[in-house]
């Protein structure tokens, strides 16, 4: 054995040693949470609902930081700026991972390779797409028939632009062979009252339950291929012919900076996996259009992976890319 790799041998050793020791004492201070969602939003929800849960099993203050802005991208900017020991961590909405990046000419971070993911807690239900009662359709046929007299007429609402919902729509109408109009808001709650009012003519979203069963606002199609228990009249977009991605639903995650000790991670990890399975959350989850979703890192990973294959093409070719 040479002199040199005796040394490297000794380095790695010290490496993994110190690495261990960290995990074994985690967490020794308060864990800071940042959340890429405004206070209020279902993001910031689940994030404290997260926090409180784990101070309790971690045995340390788990403090909620709001970071919203740019798509997510200031909230992973600083946890990129951390020590990758635990302390700092990161609550995201998959928009934030797999389409913020792609928003920027030069990708503001790689969701690849810059991150550690911990895993998933929860998972929106499908996008509903729905159109404010005076617009003059009653299914989707209807809806891009009146699309296709009135090319660029047709509005609809989202939570700004580069979202989830953006891009729905636009691989919707890329496949019915419409042109509408995107009109971005700076939250989901502002799209929906922009289409209550008849601001815009349609809107998508997952929390506006209230007011579909009111009337306020008429479903015409459901994203992914199953149908909602609560509105089991309303079509899929898989029965429709345009395949279950459209309109599909989002997920909320953990994530910390790359370099993570393993064994931190896997712990985290195991605390989501924990609390998702918890009645008492679950219900909660519920009340704000959510359900427990668990995922390990790798699977994670590989969803992130294809969300961004799907929707950095997208976006290069609708020209969203241009800060």
């Amino acid at each position: 054995m040479s002199h040199n790799f005796r040394k490297l041998s000794l380095a790695l050793g010290l490496t993994l040693a110190a690495a261990l020791a960290a995990a074994q004492g985690y967490p020794d201070r308060a864990v800071r949470l940042l959340v890429t969602s405004n206070t209020g939003a279902s993001g910031d929800f689940i994030a404290r609902l997260v926090a409180d849960r784990l101070s309790k099993s971690l045995g340390q203050p788990v403090v909620v930081e709001n970071r919203a802005g740019a798509g997510g991208v200031l909230a992973v900017r600083m946890l990129l700026g951390a020590v990758p020991d635990g302390h700092t961590l990161m609550m995201f909405i998959s928009d934030n991972v797999v389409i913020a990046p792609y928003l920027l000419k030069i990708p503001a971070f790689d969701p690849l390779k810059d991150l550690s993911y911990v895993g998933t807690i929860a998972r929106s239900v499908s996008f509903i797409l729905a159109v404010n009662p005076s617009v003059p359709v009653h299914s989707f046929a209807e809806y891009v028939s009146l699309a296709k007299q009135a090319p660029k007429k047709v509005s609809f609402s989202t939570y700004g632009l580069g979202s989830v919902p953006q891009l729905s729509f636009e691989m919707m109408a890329a496949q019915a062979g419409i042109e509408l109009l995107h009109v971005p808001y700076k939250g989901g709650a502002e799209s929906y009252r922009a289409a209550v009012a008849g601001d815009v003519d349609s809107v998508a979203g997952t929390s506006f339950t209230d007011l579909l069963k009111a009337g306020r606002l008429r479903p015409i199609a459901i994203g992914a291929s199953k149908r909602s228990p609560e509105f089991p009249q309303v079509p899929t977009f898989a029965e429709l012919g345009y395949g279950d991605q459209i309109f599909g639903p989002v997920f909320y995650g953990m994530a910390a900076p790359a370099g993570t000790p393993r064994e931190i991670v896997n712990r985290l990890t195991a605390e989501l996996k924990a609390l998702a399975q918890m009645p008492d959350i679950a219900q909660r989850l519920r009340t704000v259009g959510t359900e427990p979703f668990s995922t390990g890192p790798e699977e994670l990973v590989n969803m992130v992976r294809t969300h961004s294959d799907r929707y950095a093409p997208l976006i290069r070719k609708l020209g969203l890319n241009t800060q």
